[in-house]
């Protein structure tokens, strides 16, 4: 239900995420070059950036006399869903001793039964009406709140009161009944048990060097579990009555209604909470001091497998409630982006002791944040790898920034920011927004309303505000250096103060300016000689058109308005890595992330990244066993040098054997340790057992790894992309054809001709009796079971569709014995995999933790429900929860790009009528209990499947709770 740090990160990046965060990934400033003058836009002046940010006019606000805020904001979406919200303003923080951990407990408690919904009335409801477990109804707790959220389909009459009379439930009607407790109980116990991997210890570490002195400090999330074991109810509903209170609560909504719809089912449900006569008061922000020196710390574990190096610069989180405040975040973003771009050009060098970066903003707590610096290093190169992030954390901080670094990332982020506009305002995130207003006065800004501030605000900001910045981020302004490696690593050996040594040497050895890179003149240089349309056809059924080009290739074109200036491309090759000899395979199958990391045509990997950075293009390649793919997409303006790189990522792959080497560092740092991950143990053992030890599906092992070659990866890729008449490519999106005609025929139709190609049947079997495997691995105390099916799978629609509800139908029945029945794990999962190299098959894989001596009891409890499916199928019940929830996974699909990209290239692929894709949800709408029951029969197998259980050592170091 809950994790200690997941909702503190969206809390503040759902606000940041219309312009500050965008540009975390592609900060800028625009028509700084296309428009050298200052950009003479409405507010862009001092005294307006003083002015607040406006106010959403289409948000109601309001606060009942308890003093219950509420907030109001109809949104329309293809999605018809309303998102609901009650926020309490008391997290983990406010716990008395005996309740550290008991604030998530409540929680817990509040979704297991309350005065007008007992025990899983809650869940049974949201289920009922189609949604799956997790997606209707959930919650977060945190340091400093504690968040409940409801999603609910609108065409269900009464659902949205329903939900509304839940959350007033768990407001003020929790009954923490005894019988509900033994078992959520247990659950918890399960949930902190889940996070005891290496991860999560380096983190609790981290967590407190950082908050050390605080309250902070001794009030995680899960707390502690000699309380927990306890759950003691008199303690949860002391907390429950002292700190869910009116005054400290607010209610959200957002989605398809309208407000006055909403809001007296809101007043008459909330409205009677009582106010408290002495309420006690609730601590101020947390003030925590920094010192303005570079310290270090390093953190070991036996289980990690990388080693990072992570800069901390924590500070107060800024408000957002000005403009100035809006100007100070993107510059925040600036500073991080250009930062990013500079490591990821020395970690691109041969001797580069950096193997991956990352450069974010991490929310700590509500009133405390964190420009993080990160960078995986090389095995036994953690102090290299700190010296270089320190050099040029002080190189930016010395010299600045370039006109031409703020120039690129000027145009990221508006394209960016307009692209968020173009893809609307999620309910979500909108609700999330209102969430952090209420929890902090920050503004509520809407996609829109961050494009305009953004293109209002960022030409503002010049050079000298950015160099200024990053001054303040020097190495001497107060930063914490954290290095967490695995026990051997060389720098496990050093001390603390020998690093931060180190690290200042190397920043005070950064005195050459940055390097000034060329700009990408042309993309494509060389003349291309166009195909043709051949033959053309309108698809009346699905309002489309499909073109044959002279050289083969289908192109399937569906015009739409779903996304303003938007276009979508999938171009997908059957045939794949199936179709080259064992020794090639690992070139093959590695293929599309080797080019990825050279480039394209001529240029590099860093010169590719930076022309996209400045456009509204994306593309990523794709090699499986049964084909090759290029996906991408554009916006109209950037149309043509779309279609030039789609054009040069399947004639002109380029060979890099300076970046192909990087990219081998890469993986073998991924490998290095990967036999000391319980997890990772846990994956290769499945797959091997699932593979019969075929090497082909071995590809995380080192000897799979070390095997690839550049020139048979690219060798591989130009057999099967210079193929025309080996595609099928799908464009849906907002255009017109003649505008894609010229560009189809010039860009698509010039690729060679050839042969259509299908993937081969390489001998792997499927899985035939019981394949067992037990192994020894990990220290935490937990351990993990899977259970995995394989079988047949034809290609046809239906097959699809209804391997899906089967899914689903396990999924929900095993996660209700084993959790809800059992108390014997947090949560299941169960996935569902397709191959289509031959024979095509499935497999269908359950996959829970717990602990190492409930974990055979818990596997026997599975097996029973799948057989009972198997045998038996679903109960009437089970039925109409899985079809509903089906039914509501194609709500809004008809209006969404991905959705027709994905069925028409799969429809074309295996030649299933266009007309049909329309027809999907009534195809649902119609299945009978015996189809599902059938569908239980064929695809669950019987006394046929891998089982593989990891246990931990005996000699853990962290063992569970008694």
């Amino acid at each position: 239900m809950s994790t200690p740090f997941g909702h503190l990160w969206t809390r503040r990046t759902a606000f940041l995420g219309i312009a500050v965060t965008i540009a975390l990934s592609a900060a800028a400033v625009w028509f700084r070059r296309v428009q050298p003058q200052p950009v003479c836009c409405p507010g862009a002046g001092p005294a307006a950036l003083n002015e607040p940010i406006a106010v959403d006019p289409r948000i109601r606000a309001e606060t009942l006399a308890n003093g219950l805020h509420y907030y109001i904001r109809p949104n329309t979406s293809p999605i018809r869903r309303v998102e609901l919200r009650l926020v309490v303003n008391a997290g983990s923080v406010l716990e008395d001793d005996d309740q550290r951990g008991l604030a998530h407990g409540v929680e817990h408690m509040l979704l297991r039964g309350t005065r007008h919904f007992p025990g899983d009335a809650i869940e049974s409801y949201f289920e009922s009406i189609g949604m799956r477990r997790g997606e209707g109804v959930n919650a977060t707790t945190s340091m400093d709140e504690t968040i409940y959220r409801m999603t609910v389909p609108v065409d269900r009459p009464g659902a949205i009161d329903t939900a509304l009379a839940m959350l007033a439930d768990i407001a003020r009607d929790g009954t923490f009944a005894d019988a509900d407790s033994r078992n959520e109980a247990k659950v918890v116990l399960e949930e902190w048990r889940s996070e005891r991997d290496a991860f999560q210890r380096i983190t609790d570490a981290r967590h407190a060097l950082i908050f050390a002195g605080t309250p902070y400090a001794s009030r995680p999330v899960i707390g502690d579990t000699s309380i927990l074991r306890k759950f003691d109810l008199a303690a949860m509903r002391r907390f429950y009555e002292t700190w869910y209170r009116p005054d400290l609560m607010a209610v959200v909504a957002v989605g398809a209604f309208e407000a006055g719809e909403i809001e007296p089912i809101v007043t008459r449900y909330f409205s009677s909470i009582p106010r408290q006569a002495n309420p006690r008061p609730r601590p101020p922000p947390l003030s925590l001091a920094t010192p303005k020196t570079l310290r270090a710390s390093i953190l070991t574990d036996a289980e990690a497998t990388d080693t990072w190096i992570s800069f901390w610069y924590s500070h107060r989180s800024l408000p957002y409630k000005r403009r100035a405040d809006y100007r100070t975040g993107l510059i925040a973003a600036l500073w991080r982006s250009v930062l990013e771009a500079r490591l990821e050009d020395a970690s691109a060098t041969a001797d580069s002791p950096v193997v991956g970066t990352g450069v974010g903003i991490h929310t700590l707590a509500r009133s405390l944040e964190a420009q993080v610096v990160s960078v995986v290093a090389m095995k036994d190169r953690a102090v290299a790898a700190t010296e270089t992030v320190a050099a040029e954390i002080e190189r930016l901080a010395h010299h600045g920034v370039t006109q031409q670094e703020l120039d690129e990332r000027a145009l990221a982020a508006l394209r960016a920011a307009r692209s968020s506009v173009e893809a609307g305002d999620a309910p979500g995130d909108l609700a999330a927004s209102l969430v952090n207003h209420f929890l902090t006065g920050d503004a509520v800004v809407s996609n829109r309303a961050g494009y305009e501030l953004t293109r209002d605000i960022l030409p503002t900001i010049t050079t000298h505000d950015l160099s200024a910045y990053a001054k303040t981020l020097a190495l001497d302004s107060g930063a914490v250096v954290i290095a967490a490696a695995t026990t051997d690593d060389p720098v496990a050996r050093g001390s603390s103060d020998a690093l931060s040594a180190r690290a200042l040497a190397a920043g005070a050895r950064a005195i050459a300016p940055p390097r000034a890179e060329p700009n990408v003149a042309q993309l494509l240089a060389r003349t291309v000689t166009p195909g043709r349309v051949a033959k053309e056809q309108p698809l009346a059924d699905v309002r489309g058109y499909e073109w044959t080009l002279s050289n083969g290739m289908r192109v399937i074109l569906k015009p739409t308005r779903f996304t303003f200036d938007k276009i979508q491309l999938r171009a997908v090759a059957p045939g794949g890595a199936s179709l080259v000899p064992d020794a090639d395979y690992p070139s093959a199958f590695l293929a599309d992330a080797i080019i990825a990391s050279s480039g394209v045509g001529d240029l590099t990997d860093r010169q590719l990244d930076r022309w996209l950075l400045t456009t509204s293009i994306s593309a990523t390649l794709g090699v499986t066993n049964d084909g090759i793919s290029v996906n991408g997409s554009t916006a109209s303006r950037d149309l043509p040098s779309f279609f030039q790189l789609v054009h040069l990522y399947l004639t002109a792959p380029r060979s890099d054997t300076v970046a192909f080497r990087r990219y081998r560092d890469r993986l073998r740092s991924l490998a290095r340790d990967r036999a000391r991950d319980p997890d990772a143990v846990f994956d290769d053992t499945l797959s091997a057992a699932l593979a019969s030890n075929n090497p082909r599906l071995m590809r995380s092992v080192a000897r799979f790894l070390e095997s690839g070659s550049l020139t048979t990866a690219v060798d591989f890729w130009k057999e099967r992309a210079s193929n025309g008449a080996g595609f099928i490519v799908v464009i849906t999106g907002d255009f017109t054809l003649d505008k894609m005609r010229p560009l189809v025929e010039r860009y698509l139709g010039s690729i060679p001709s050839g042969a259509p190609e299908q993937p081969r049947d390489v001998g792997i079997p499927l899985v035939s009796g019981v394949v067992r495997r037990e192994v020894d691995s990990g220290v935490s105390g937990t351990a993990r079971a899977a259970i995995a099916m394989t079988g047949p799978l034809p290609t046809t629609h239906q097959a699809f569709e209804r391997l899906e509800l089967v899914r689903d139908l396990m999924q929900a029945a095993i996660e209700h014995r084993l959790r809800d029945e059992l108390g014997g794990t947090y949560g299941v999962s169960v996935s569902l995999a397709t191959s289509l190299a031959p024979p095509a098959r499935y497999t269908m894989t359950v996959d829970f933790r717990a602990a190492a001596e409930h974990v055979e009891e818990l596997a026997a409890a599975a097996l029973r429900e799948i057989e009972r499916l198997r045998v038996n199928g679903p109960t009437e019940a089970e039925f109409d929860r899985a079809r509903a929830a089906r039914l509501q996974d194609y709500d809004g699909e008809i209006e969404d790009n991905d959705y027709w990209i994905s069925e028409l290239s799969s429809h074309a692929r295996f030649g299933w009528p266009f007309g049909e894709i329309a027809e999907h949800p009534r195809e649902v709408a119609n299945l009978t209990l015996a189809d599902l029951r059938g569908a239980c029969a064929s695809y669950i197998s019987r006394g046929s499947y891998v089982r593989v259980t990891t246990r931990p050592h005996a000699r853990a170091t962290i063992a569970p709770p008694p």
